[in-house]
C-alpha cells in the first residue's frame, strides 16, 4: 500500500476508454472496506440495541396495562360475585335484604337481576303473610309464575283460611239464632 509499510490487498477495476484507446482503472484496499464493514457493523449493533430497548419498552408498557385491566375487571368480577354471594347468605339465615344496584349485562348482571327478583318476591310473600295473619283474607296476591310453589300454597293457604272463617261466621250465626229463638221461646211459653 503506497505510504505504508503495510501489504494489503486491493480491489481494482479497470475499463477501456475506446475513444481514446486509454484504460482507466481505480481500486480501494480492503483494509478501508473492513474499517467501513467495521464502523457499519457498530452502528448497526447500535441500532440493533436501541430497536431491541423500544420494543421491550413497549412490550412492558402493554403487559403493564394488560395486568392493570385485567386486574380492574377481575376485581369488578369479584366485588360483583361477593355482594351477591352475602345477599344470598342473609338471605339463607332468613333475613330481608335490600336489592343489588347493577348495571352489568353479561351473566353476573343475570344473577344479579335474580337475585334482586327473589328478593322482590320474598317482600312480596313476607307483606302478604303480614295481611293474613292481621286477618286480612281478602289481600290480593300473583304468585311469581305458575310454578311458583311457595305464592301457590300461601294463596291456598288463604283460601282454605277464608273458607275455614265463612264456615266460622255461618256457625256462629246459625248458633247466635239458635240462642235467640230458645230465648225467645223462654220468655213467650
Amino acid at each position: 500500500k503506497p505510504g505504508t509499510e503495510e501489504v494489503e490487498n486491493k480491489l481494482s477495476y479497470s475499463r477501456l476508454y475506446a475513444p481514446l484507446r486509454w484504460i482507466v482503472s481505480t481500486g480501494f484496499y480492503t483494509d478501508q472496506i473492513d474499517a467501513a464493514v467495521k464502523v457499519k457493523k457498530t452502528q448497526l449493533t447500535a441500532e440493533m440495541k436501541q430497536v431491541e430497548f423500544y420494543i421491550v419498552g413497549v412490550g412492558l408498557f402493554i403487559l403493564s396495562i394488560g395486568l392493570f385491566v385485567s386486574f380492574y375487571f377481575s376485581k369488578q368480577l369479584t366485588n360483583a360475585i361477593l355482594a351477591i354471594k352475602e345477599r344470598l347468605k342473609d338471605l339463607s339465615n332468613g333475613s330481608l335484604v335490600e336489592k343489588i344496584e347493577s348495571s352489568r349485562k353479561d351473566e353476573v348482571g343475570e344473577m344479579t337481576d335474580s337475585l334482586n327478583s327473589l328478593v322482590e318476591g320474598l317482600r312480596t310473600y313476607t307483606s302478604f303473610a303480614k295481611e293474613i295473619g292481621q286477618g286480612n283474607l281478602v289481600q290480593r296476591f300473583n304468585p311469581l309464575s305458575a310454578e311458583d310453589v311457595l305464592g301457590n300454597e300461601l294463596l291456598s293457604m288463604r283460601d282454605n283460611l277464608k273458607k275455614a272463617a265463612d264456615e266460622k261466621n255461618i256457625r256462629d250465626w246459625v248458633n247466635e239464632g239458635l240462642a235467640k229463638l230458645g230465648e225467645v221461646l223462654r220468655r213467650n211459653n
